[in-house]
């Protein structure tokens, strides 16, 4: 049992951590020769729409913290950040928690 919890801890950090009116989006890539294209915007766009429309106030997303090119461009659509993790000063940050209002 303590193997299983182990290993799901970081799943459980991240659904313990999202509020009821979040839209969380968990996943979103564009391959490497198709960036720059729009393709990720439309992407992003379409996920806030979907938010909206089921009454989401916020969509909420986690980004590694060497992942600057991602990082960059979730800030550009106004992305902020909103805590890092681990939520200690002992160890090094491994993600950034980011969120937008909608």
């Amino acid at each position: 049992m303590r193997m299983t919890e182990f290993f799901l801890a970081p799943l459980m950090r991240l659904t313990d951590s999202i509020q009821g009116a979040d839209y969380y989006l968990q996943f979103i890539a564009v391959e490497g020769d198709a960036r720059g294209d729009g393709i990720g915007t439309m992407l992003i766009t379409e996920y806030e729409r979907q938010a909206k429309a089921i009454g989401a106030k916020r969509l909420c997303l986690d980004v590694s913290t060497g992942n600057e090119v991602a990082l960059r461009f979730y800030d550009r659509h106004g992305y902020r950040r909103e805590w890092e993790w681990p939520r200690t000063r002992f160890l090094p940050k491994l993600s950034v928690r980011l969120m937008k209002p909608l």
